[in-house]
Parts: structure tokens; sequence; C-alpha cells
């Protein structure tokens, strides 16, 4: 599109990666191996419907237990109330970073979500949701930098390993 999406589209997206432009060789031969044919045209399915499905219930049943969630909450809190933010993170963002941090912790092998897998997504989760106050944007202040500080502000849950794995 030619304009922004207004905030309630952008909470919309689970999250926003910026990749950056690739090595000058690297483009290179980005440009070689598209001289002749497309990649898009080779592709095929990397499963199927039941598998993608079977996935999606596996990643849902990653638990998040009750300190985890709370430190979720937190966070998305500390949005709201940051001086620099004119509209902090709704509940769908607090929801979409727990649901990116089953995610990421079933990539990783893990039955639970701890709070180290919430920071690992939280910028990519939370910094397109976040809209900052217009006199704060113009000082250079940007998102990444604020969610960072938020997340080195908010205090850790320490968690036993056994609690983190037991359900609820």
């Amino acid at each position: 599109g030619t304009y922004p999406l207004p905030e309630a589209q952008l909470d919309r997206f689970l999250m926003r990666i910026r990749i950056g432009y690739p090595a000058e060789d690297e483009e290179v031969r980005i440009l070689d191996e598209q001289m002749v044919s497309h990649p898009i045209e080779e592709i095929g399915p990397v499963m199927d419907v039941a598998t993608l499905l079977r996935v999606q219930r596996a990643v849902r049943e990653v638990h998040v237990g009750d300190e985890v969630r709370r430190y979720i909450v937190s966070l998305v809190n500390a949005t709201r109330a940051h001086p620099s933010v004119r509209l902090g993170i709704s509940p769908r963002g607090a929801l979409a970073l727990m649901r990116a941090g089953q995610a990421c912790s079933f990539l990783e092998g893990s039955s639970f979500v701890s709070p180290d897998a919430v920071k690992t997504v939280a910028p990519a989760v939370l910094s397109h949701r976040l809209l900052l106050d217009p006199h704060r944007e113009h000082t250079g202040l940007d998102r990444a930098t604020l969610i960072q500080e938020i997340l080195d502000d908010t205090p850790i849950p320490t968690v036993p390993h056994e609690k983190l794995a037991s359900k609820s």
C-alpha cells in the first residue's frame, strides 16, 4: 500500500520482522539465480493440511505458566504507562506475545514457555503495535529501543524449571 496502515490493522499482524538488504555478493547471486526463472515457479507444498493443523495444535499445547502470563501482562502494561507511548499494547498484542512465545518454545523443543522465550519474540511482536507520542518520536526515539528499555526494566519472574514445565 501507499499509506501506513491504521493501528487497528497493524495490531492484527503477529510480527513485524525487518530483514534489511542483502550483502553485495548475495545480491549478485540472487540476480544470477533468477536470470532465467523465478524460485516461486518451483515452490511446492512443505506439508499437508492435516500436518499443519497438528503442528498448530501442538504449539497451542505448549504450557504457559501463571508467572509467565503475568510477565507478559507486566510488559504490555509497561507500554501503556510509558511516557513516550501514546497508545500501548492491546490485549490482542498480549495474546500475540503469548502465542509467539509458545511457537518459539515449540521450535526450541520445549514443552513450556520461559520468560526468555517471551523476551526473544517481544521486539518482533510488540514494536509495530506501539504508537509513540509524536513529540518523543521526533527526538529520535524508536520503537525497538523503547521495547528493549521496557524488557530491561520489567522484572523477570524467577520460576523453578519444574514449575515452568508443570501444568496449572
